[in-house]
Order: C-alpha cells, then sequence, then structure tokens
C-alpha cells in the first residue's frame, strides 16, 4: 500500500511517519508539508520519500491512502478533498471524515 503524509509536524514526524516506515507492507508514498524548517527535516529523515507542497500534488503522484496530520481546523477539508478527488482513503486525527458512512472515505 502507497500511504502519504500531510503534515510534518509533531504527530506526523514523531508519530506517523515512524510507524508507517515500520508497517509490513505500507510504503511511505510521499509527505507534504509547506514549512520549510519541516521540509528539510523531513528530507533528512526521509532522503527516500518524495516532498510535496500540496495535497493536490500527492494525489496526483498515486497514492492509496492518506493521513492528514494538520492543526484541527484543516482536516476535514483535506479529507473531503483527497476522497472527492481521487476517491483516495484518509485518515484524519480530527475523527472527521468526508464523505461520512462511505466505504471511500475515512478510516479511523
Amino acid at each position: 500500500m502507497k500511504l502519504g503524509l500531510v503534515g510534518f509536524g509533531f504527530g506526523g514526524r514523531i508519530f506517523h511517519a515512524p510507524f508507517i516506515m515500520a508497517a509490513d507492507g505500507v510504503e511511505l508514498a510521499g509527505i507534504v508539508t509547506r514549512s520549510p524548517v519541516r521540509r528539510a527535516q523531513a528530507a533528512e529523515e526521509y532522503p527516500e520519500v518524495p516532498l510535496y507542497d500540496s495535497l493536490t500534488e500527492l494525489l496526483a503522484a498515486g497514492v492509496d491512502a492518506v493521513v492528514i496530520t494538520t492543526p484541527p481546523r484543516t482536516p476535514g477539508s483535506f479529507s473531503m478533498s483527497s476522497t472527492t478527488a481521487a476517491g483516495t482513503r484518509t485518515s484524519a486525527r480530527s475523527g472527521r471524515c468526508w464523505p461520512p458512512r462511505s466505504g471511500a472515505g475515512c478510516t479511523l
């Protein structure tokens, strides 16, 4: 499974990325972050993983699922974008997903 990570702050860097990398059969296929500091951290810690400036770029690269670990005000819109644009499964730490109760929505 090719998994994309949106957000490389504390949650993405300390929790999500290491667990994704350790999971059998799962590839960390890309990281989205716009922060220059976090982008440098991601490049240093995961030099083999492509970095993207937007969810749109990550989805265009081709992923099977997306983990969203961004500030609380953003996961809902990212979830909606990823599921409606590409039918991509989405996990958002806020507990919100789009479309609700849909087989192509969030995995929480």
